[in-house]
């Protein structure tokens, strides 16, 4: 399953989109894939929510990827909560054009084990990128990101700002 927004030329979607997935089985293994195509000049506002109660021996790959044409305009929140049984391995990855703006937000609450790599390319000039992140750990839970913003053109911004709580003898790698 997953998530497929496309958003054309000039198109404003004034009103933030959602799309949920709930883990309710144990053993299960889940490779969503979101793909959010941005025409030229489009905006909107895309919240994607991931959560379970109890789902021992299961594993989710999601897959992110957010395309924006020249002058597009998103902002996406992913947010997964989890129990403290799931084990996820994921890579989210943007691409921008000129003049393009993302504000994206990644929340992780919960798992056993969290790998996450959330890379950005900024292809053309005048691009920006914001990316904030939010976590909480608890127990023996993992966390590890790893972030890349390659500015390929020139004058485009970036800014990386990630926070979190750890408790209990949790660990995060960044």
């Amino acid at each position: 399953g997953g998530t497929f927004l496309y958003v054309p030329d000039n198109v404003e979607v004034s009103l933030p989109l959602q799309s949920s997935l709930w883990l309710d089985e144990a053993g299960l293994g889940l490779f969503p894939h979101t793909l959010v195509v941005m025409g030229r000049h489009s905006k909107a506002t895309l919240i994607e929510e991931a959560g379970s109660q109890r789902a021992d021996g299961t594993v989710s790959v999601p897959v992110v990827e957010l395309i924006l044409g020249e002058g597009a305009n998103l902002t996406y929140c992913t947010m997964q909560e989890f129990d403290a049984s799931p084990r996820q391995l994921g890579m989210h990855r943007a691409i921008l054009e000129r003049d393009s703006t993302l504000h994206w937000l990644t929340v992780t609450l919960g798992g056993a084990w969290n790998k996450l790599n959330v890379d950005t390319e900024l292809r053309g000039p005048g691009t920006n990128a914001e990316l904030l992140g939010m976590y909480f750990t608890d127990g023996t839970e993992f966390l590890d990101y790893h972030t890349l913003q390659d500015h390929i053109a020139p004058n485009g911004t970036s800014d990386l700002l990630f926070r979190g709580v750890l408790t209990g003898e949790s660990r995060v790698v960044f």
